[in-house]
């Protein structure tokens, strides 16, 4: 009897895409990120912009 190999696939970046919700943030401070930070630098893409903050916080150095 012939045994059928098996790959594994690993989970990309993309695969591993997670909801998240924030309480109780003030409604000027997203005002002032979105200003300051969203649209400058990430086109108004808001979701880009705080993936990026996320990942960066838990980066080691």
């Amino acid at each position: 009897m012939r045994m059928k190999k098996k790959t594994a696939l690993l989970a990309t970046e993309k695969d591993l895409l997670v909801d998240l919700t924030f309480h109780n943030v003030p409604a000027s401070l997203l005002t002032e990120f979105a200003e300051k930070i969203v649209r400058p630098y990430y086109n108004g893409n808001l979701n880009a912009a705080k993936s990026c903050i996320f990942l960066v916080r838990h980066q080691k150095f």
